[in-house]
């Protein structure tokens, strides 16, 4: 018998059996393990956990619906589903109990390729997704026809079911952040569990086709994000890991893998403003604008959202704060600026720059009583057009009040720090403060309620 140690009121073994490998397939059945057996590491799993946890999801597995799963989309062709095995389960229930037995603790390294700590036996993706199998060699660059997992890891792997929810394909989260992971698996185990006991056998749905997998991955972090031990971390440098979220099949012909890459920064700021998550999500609905005709709560299973895609690759979102009527803007320049603080990496003072400057411009025109100046800003269509008309002010500023728009230092390290290369961005920051602060005055201004000709107007800037 292994000895253990107590940590406060959890005993761990001295050599535990099991320890997270940074191989999505072991560590999200090993986070499943846990769940199940009301573990919060898998330092803490003994063999007794395992026995208990395998006799569930040999009585699961065992389900029609699931086994079409496992044929379909996890283990092709093992015993649970090969047709040409008799008595299949009993086999698979005897797999299990002989990798159980030669659970070993870890040593100095190992052939295994998941956790390095044991030796392994070469295994193909009837035990591990996305394995080689005889002539099909899938993902794995070496081309060979599989690779060496050690029990411990292949028995992990087989409480991945658990683990995996279906957005068209299965959708699964991997990251260093076990936080983060735990919350995750914790959903997806709770709601496996809860149609498994009505009877409703098979991975957890959650409605959206493949083509909008992104969307599920965003609706998945809101989840997570609701987790108490998640919401701690605000502001904790432990938060700090990205997410890595795999849509895979593990088919017999054609199997596939694609990566939603989730920069840490997204979750930082989708964790700050977690108690704006209403306004947020007007947002991300003009993400829908520019696709096919349709109601946007129709179209979030169906189409990938344009406000997830850019805020993953890292690009602009300013446009989708201001909703399609004139001068409305969604939410106010405290949600803009954690965005700005937070994905954009902006600073305090930059973020103050902007917003002073839209606010002289908004006070220079209601003084003057004309918001021709606004409206040629909002139609310009190059660097040089939006260049133009902050000249224009400038020099009318000066001429009537004596005092200049912006300084030298506020253009070129604030408005314009890339050369201009960011124009568009900082002209929908200027207008958006602008239309929060003035949108009433804005509205009762002839200039909007004639319309602006956008030919016209980019005639007036540049001439």
């Amino acid at each position: 018998m292994s000895k253990t140690k107590r940590t406060g009121q959890t005993t761990v073994a001295a050599r535990p059996l099991f320890s997270l490998t940074g191989n999505p397939f072991v560590d999200n059945g090993l986070a499943a393990l846990c769940v199940m057996a009301g573990k919060q590491r898998p330092e803490e799993l003994d063999i007794e956990d395992v026995r208990t946890q395998a006799q569930y999801i040999v009585n699961v597995y065992s389900q029609p619906a699931v086994k079409k799963i496992i044929h379909g989309m996890f283990f092709p062709n093992s015993e649970l589903v090969n047709p040409v095995v008799k008595d299949g389960m009993t086999k698979y229930q005897t797999l299990m109990t002989d990798l159980i037995e030669r659970l070993s603790a870890p040593q100095s390294r190992g052939s295994c390729v998941a956790c390095g700590l044991r030796d392994g036996d070469p295994v193909g993706k009837t035990r591990v997704p996305l394995l080689g199998s005889k002539k099909l060699v899938n993902f794995f660059p070496s081309g060979v026809e599989g690779e060496r997992f050690c029990p411990n890891c292949i028995v992990a792997v087989q409480f991945l079911l658990l683990a995996v929810e279906k957005a068209g394909w299965p959708l699964m989260l991997h990251t260093s952040n076990w936080t983060i992971q735990y919350a995750y698996v914790k959903g997806a185990v709770n709601r496996f569990k809860r149609q498994a006991a009505s009877k409703e056998y098979g991975l957890a749905d959650r409605g959206y086709k493949q083509s909008a997998g992104l969307n599920a991955v965003y609706e998945t972090i809101r989840e997570i994000l609701d987790d108490p031990d998640v919401q701690a971390m605000s502001d904790s440098a432990e938060l700090v890991a990205p997410l890595r979220f795999y849509h895979f099949t593990n088919y017999g012909q054609g199997p596939d893998v694609r990566f939603y890459d989730i920069p840490s920064s997204v979750v930082d700021f989708l964790l700050q403003i977690r108690t704006r998550m209403d306004t947020w999500l007007r947002i991300v609905r003009r993400g829908y604008s520019s696709k096919k005709k349709g109601d946007p709560e129709e179209l979030e299973y169906t189409t990938e959202n344009d406000v997830y895609r850019q805020i993953t690759d890292g690009k602009s979102i300013v446009k989708y704060f201001f909703e399609q009527e004139d001068y409305k803007v969604i939410g106010d320049w405290q949600l803009v600026s954690v965005y700005l603080a937070r994905l954009r990496m902006m600073d305090d003072k930059r973020i103050n720059t902007v917003r002073d400057v839209a606010d002289r411009i908004l006070a220079f025109s209601k003084k003057t009583g004309s918001a021709r100046r606004i409206q040629q800003m909002h139609w310009a269509r190059t660097y040089r057009e939006f260049r133009s008309v902050l000249l224009k002010l400038q020099e009318e500023m000066v001429r009537k009040s004596g005092e200049p728009l912006v300084s030298y230092d506020e253009y070129v390290l604030d408005l314009a720090p890339e050369g201009g290369q960011e124009w568009q961005e900082t002209r929908d920051l200027l207008l958006f403060r602008i239309y929060e602060m003035g949108c009433d005055w804005l509205a009762s201004q002839p200039e909007a309620a004639e319309g602006a000709d956008s030919e016209q107007q980019t005639m007036e800037v540049t001439e």
